[in-house]
């Protein structure tokens, strides 16, 4: 039998989790989807996905606080 290696955190994200990451709300998150700075998966669920990774590049996108 082999072992499942899951990962923690998973590399996509339900919205409500980047909001979460972001530390704002899931209507911020659907604020940033309609500015094109985020983008969702289609994995072909019912709920918006997004990948880890396109999250980690826009929080390392934003400027820092002067």
């Amino acid at each position: 039998m082999t072992d499942l290696l899951i990962s923690y955190p998973p590399e996509l994200l339900l919205k409500k989790h980047v909001a979460h990451l972001l530390s704002t709300s899931e209507w911020g998150v659907s604020q940033l989807v309609a500015q094109k700075k985020l983008i969702p998966v289609d994995d072909g669920g019912k709920w918006q996905k997004f990948r880890l990774d396109d999250v980690r590049a826009y929080i390392r996108s934003l400027p820092e606080k002067h």
